[in-house]
């Protein structure tokens, strides 16, 4: 019997050294088909994590490490939508609070807190919009090295919005939560993301990125925004101002490894109380879409690729592509992580994306 047992012992962790091997052959190969800086990608089946990483942090040739932070944009908004439903579930009626009420501010009374996290307020993207490109280079070029979530509020805020609206997605949308956060705790976001959602969950590598706070170790890479500045290598002042300018829509940075775990308990089924629904766009579609083949969560999107069904957020931003993959069927999370934007997070089956690499990754494991 111990003898049968040590045996079963030696078999499993044959196979997870074998999965390991595998899925450091399928990193390496993806990036190197793809040319992109640097990777860390982890997977987390319930029971173990497989890590994997290749390329570099920056163009010092430092190698990347698992524990490496990387900054993942609008993935960012799966935390800000976790603490929006855990400050709902002690408040019923935030919900349906007008945002007015629920952020303290003299904006919203026609929109509640709802059709900010499901994106039905109507209100126009702040990036490239009230915050024009020119807007910010002006700013980078006098010397700003962050963003105070205050000028980042007043720029979500430039336009009222529209009640009742088809789904659009807009950063704006989770900026003023972002607010909501605040005035609901108390304390600034940073803060209540640490106590309602990070530290809970077991995420010690992740926080939000603050003009005070650290930045990623992974450092941005964008060759189209170098082409404008001159350089493609970020440094610590510009990894601090792009990701304090996203804010509780895209400022969080966190390791592969801990955004893997992440994805088994927000994009799960909701057996954790969380308040997570999943629901079809009223009209239309979403991301190129129909409204077959997406339906909107919090912070989150089911989709359908082919016959099967994933919950997922992707994150495409300046020197950071991101994305969390979740398969409710095997219930395996996928975490990729990328320091530049050469290659963006979601296909939807279509080669050359993230998404590609978390199906090739589910299909190994499937075998």
């Amino acid at each position: 019997m111990l003898r049968a047992f040590s045996a079963g012992l030696a078999l499993l962790a044959a196979t997870a050294g074998a999965q390991a091997q595998d899925l450091q052959t399928q990193v390496e190969t993806w990036r190197a088909r793809n040319d992109v800086l640097g990777i860390s990608v982890a997977v987390w089946d319930g029971r173990s994590l497989d890590t994997a990483v290749a390329g570099h942090r920056s163009e010092n040739g430092e190698a990347i490490s698992p524990s490496d932070r990387f900054a993942i944009a609008s993935v960012s908004k799966t935390f800000t939508a976790a603490a929006i439903l855990t400050l709902s579930a002690n408040r019923l009626a935030l919900l349906d609070d007008p945002v007015s009420t629920a952020s303290g501010m003299s904006f919203g009374a026609n929109l509640t807190v709802r059709s900010l996290l499901y994106h039905t307020a109507g209100i126009p993207e702040y990036i490239g919009g009230a915050l024009s490109f020119q807007t910010f280079l002006a700013e980078h070029a006098n010397g700003r090295s962050s963003w105070l979530s205050e000028t980042v509020v007043d720029f979500a805020t430039a336009a009222p919005g529209t009640a009742n609206s088809d789904f659009a997605y807009s950063n704006s949308h989770y900026a003023i939560l972002g607010r909501v956060i605040e005035h609901q705790t108390g304390v600034d976001l940073a803060d209540a993301l640490d106590t309602l959602i990070f530290q809970p969950a077991g995420l010690s590598s992740a926080s939000l990125v603050t003009e005070s706070s650290d930045v990623p170790d992974a450092l941005g890479y964008s060759a189209m925004l170098g082409g404008v500045l001159g350089a493609p290598q970020f440094d610590d002042r510009l990894a601090r101002e792009l990701a304090s300018l996203g804010y509780a829509a895209g400022g969080v940075m966190i390791s592969a490894g801990d955004l893997a775990r992440w994805g088994a308990i927000w994009l799960a089924d909701d057996t954790s109380g969380n308040g997570q629904a999943y629901e079809l766009p009223a009209v239309g579609g979403a991301f190129g879409l129909d409204a077959g083949r997406v339906s909107v969560g919090a912070g989150a999107f089911e989709v359908i690729y082919g016959d099967h069904r994933y919950r997922l957020h992707g994150g495409d931003g300046l020197g950071a592509t991101a994305l969390v993959f979740y398969d409710p069927e095997s219930r395996i999370s996928i975490a990729i992580l990328q320091n530049d934007d050469l290659v963006r997070s979601l296909g939807f089956g279509a080669p050359g994306f993230l998404d590609e690499l978390a199906l090739e990754i589910l299909a190994s494991r499937a075998r």
